[in-house]
This record gives C-alpha cells, sequence and structure tokens, in this order.
C-alpha cells in the first residue's frame, strides 16, 4: 500500500508535491502501475495557529481526497499530521 505526501501548506522546507498535481499523479499510479496499492493520501500541515479551527492544511488534503476518489471510483484513506511544538498531533481524514 502507498500514500500520497501532498505538500498542502505550500512550505519550500515540506516534501510532498503540490495539491494541483494530485489526481494527475493518482491517476498515473492506478493506470500505470497496477502492482501498487493506492490507498490515501498524506500531508505534514504548518504548525496549527487556531487550536479552535481545523488546520487549513486538512482541509486542503481532503478535498485532493475527494477529488481523486471521484475520479478514480476508489474511496481514500487519508492520514493528516500536523507538526506541532510541543506535542505531535495525527488524525486521520475518513
Amino acid at each position: 500500500p502507498i500514500f500520497i505526501q501532498i505538500n498542502t501548506s505550500q512550505e519550500d522546507n515540506k516534501s510532498g508535491i503540490d495539491p494541483k498535481e494530485s489526481l494527475s499523479v493518482a491517476q498515473q499510479i492506478v493506470e500505470s502501475c497496477p502492482k501498487l496499492d493506492l490507498r490515501g493520501l498524506m500531508t505534514i500541515g504548518m504548525a496549527h495557529r487556531d487550536k479552535h479551527q481545523v488546520n487549513p492544511d486538512f482541509l486542503v488534503l481532503k478535498e485532493c481526497a475527494q477529488l481523486i476518489s471521484a475520479k478514480i471510483n476508489k474511496k481514500l484513506e487519508g492520514e493528516r499530521k500536523s507538526a506541532d511544538l510541543n506535542k505531535q498531533i495525527c488524525q486521520f481524514v475518513p
């Protein structure tokens, strides 16, 4: 199983593809790499500023997952990760 890493925060110091490229990369994997099992997307978002709101990087990841799922006709798992100076927060996107 593989996950595509999306650079949702557009930070130069983080890895991952641009969110705008996520559909084409996912389609290429599904169409050209039949032995790979695309399971979902993942990101390491920016440290969240407002603890009372959803991190915008996670919303970008969810939008990418919804678009890809609709186009390739497969529900993707989404793994969200947020870097925080005091703790690591890991959440999953349905």
